[in-house]
């Protein structure tokens, strides 16, 4: 029999997990569970006997910030996994691999090339699950009235709906942001991670003369620059949008498949949502103004030819060209993620079912005493009221800091972003609309 009755879905990147969170406790709800939506960041004071999903945990530091962070104290949890899709280097490297305690929990795998890695990793198969990954169940034909037309996105932004919208999603990542950078200094024992910095900073600067080119030459173009979730504040961005209010627009609000859904062009430099491009049945475009090294390339693109100059790329996006669009090989796809008729939501909820069925809690003593010990040594708790302090001031007198250094050391966007989704009231709204698609999803 199952003792639990309660689930705490934990979000981290509120644009790429927030919805499957809604989509995952609507499937939870509809079997008789009582869901909670919780941020990562926050704190849970109350003790819950609750199964724990969470976004994603690779060795003993993430599992006891998730335990002592949630008040979870010895429940299940289960891990979502969010980033599965690797270049070979990073493979190489153990980036994804699970370390420590990490190895003890289950772990939902987007499709068997994740399981079988792991595996070899000493990783007990027991704990890793072939779901499919969630994120593109909304992708299915059963949610095609789930996302905003593109009307209605056309006035939230003042877009001209008329035009042709191009959308790049970005992945320009390693320059400025803190943690990636000190990670990558502290493995680069070959020097890829300088080189590929480089190449990197060298594309995006020319990727950036190519738009500011098309925008000044095509009236018909329409750029949308959609930031990756931990992509911070970029200069040359920002002066793009400034310049050019009506051509160029910098957004990070919605997650990616919603812009996908109403651009008529998909772009990229080095971004995995060329899945979701694929399963959408978008153009798709790779903008590789220079060669990549297959061995730090993203395992989708190795070996593939993509849009290498401006000409190319302006005859690219123009109504009546196909010119070289990305040509996504299926059997590719199907080694990362596992496509079946039943949606990955389904699958997950049947695990996290079978997980928990007849697993005994076993509540520990002395937690409390460790939970106040781990908050005081990582100052969890002076960071949790200086962010809950900065978030008050943003959110009614419109107090900001300005500093971009500042911005990018401490994740000050997040924060912003935290306070003003708290606010919000749409996400009812579109969690009535994901249960009515499953209700009627599950009756077919």
């Amino acid at each position: 029999m199952n003792k639990y009755n309660e689930i705490v879905i934990v979000y981290e990147v509120l644009q790429r997990e927030y919805e499957n969170a809604l989509l995952l406790k609507a499937e939870f709800e509809k079997r008789g569970y009582k869901v909670i939506i919780q941020y990562k960041m926050d704190y849970i004071f109350k003790r819950l006997n609750a199964i724990f999903v969470v976004p994603n945990s690779y060795n003993t530091k993430d599992i006891d910030s998730y335990r002592y962070s949630l008040n979870n104290n010895n429940n299940p949890m289960v891990s979502l996994q969010y980033e599965q899709v690797f270049t070979e280097r990073t493979d190489n490297l153990g980036i994804g691999d699970l370390f420590g305690k990490a190895k003890d929990i289950d772990t939902i795998c987007w499709g068997k090339y994740k399981k079988e890695k792991l595996i070899k990793k000493d990783v007990n198969e027991d704990k890793l699950h072939v779901c499919g990954a969630i994120q593109l169940d909304f992708l299915r034909k059963e949610f095609s009235n789930y996302y905003l037309p593109k009307s209605e996105i056309a006035k939230k932004y003042k877009i001209d709906e008329l035009k042709r919208w191009v959308l790049f999603i970005s992945d320009f990542t390693s320059d400025n942001n803190p943690v990636i950078v000190k990670y990558n200094n502290n493995t680069d024992s070959d020097g890829l991670w300088k080189q590929f910095f480089d190449y990197e900073c060298r594309s995006r600067d020319e990727i950036l003369s190519w738009f500011t080119k098309i925008v000044n030459e095509n009236e018909e173009i329409v750029l949308i620059y959609r930031k990756h979730p931990v992509e911070k504040e970029n200069i040359l961005v920002d002066e793009l949008a400034k310049k050019y209010p009506n051509r160029f627009y910098n957004i990070c609000e919605f997650n990616i498949k919603q812009w996908i859904k109403v651009c008529d062009v998909v772009t990229t430099w080095f971004s995995t949502s060329v899945a979701e491009t694929y399963a959408a049945k978008k153009p798709f475009y790779l903008l590789r103004p220079y060669r990549a090294n297959p061995y730090t390339d993203m395992s989708f693109y190795v070996n593939e030819e993509g849009i290498e100059n401006y000409d190319e790329f302006k005859c690219s996006i123009d109504k009546d060209s196909v010119k070289k669009a990305f040509i996504f090989d299926y059997e590719k796809l199907r080694k990362y993620y596992s496509i079946e008729e039943e949606p990955a939501f389904i699958r997950i909820t049947n695990v996290i079912e079978n997980i928990v069925m007849n697993r005994k809690y076993k509540y520990e003593e002395s937690f409390r005493i460790k939970r106040v010990k781990y908050l005081i040594e990582n100052m969890r708790i002076i960071k949790y009221i200086i962010k809950n302090i900065y978030q008050f001031l943003y959110i009614n007198y419109g107090f900001s800091i300005k500093s971009n250094f500042l911005r990018n050391k401490y994740f000050i966007r997040d924060w912003e972003t935290i306070a003003k989704h708290k606010k919000e009231e749409s996400d009812q709204k579109r969690y009535l609309i994901i249960k009515g698609i499953i209700n009627n999803f599950n009756s077919n």
